[in-house]
């Protein structure tokens, strides 16, 4: 678990440029992003080779 201390986190596998690392091949180097807004949490594709998934489904945001 990871506490959300940016309205902007960045997750991928890259060992710099990120918020967060999750060190494995099904993940991009800079693979998606979470948006804390007024309304809620956003999850952001920001340019994974093959998509970004939350609960099976295909996120349909992208940068």
């Amino acid at each position: 678990m990871h506490d959300l201390r940016s309205s902007v986190t960045t997750i991928g596998s890259a060992d710099r440029g990120i918020d967060i690392r999750l060190p494995t091949a099904h993940i991009s180097a800079n693979h998606w992003r979470i948006e804390l807004r007024a309304r809620g949490a956003g999850l952001v594709d920001v340019g994974s080779k093959n998509g970004t998934y939350y609960e099976n489904k295909r996120t349909l945001a992208s940068a």
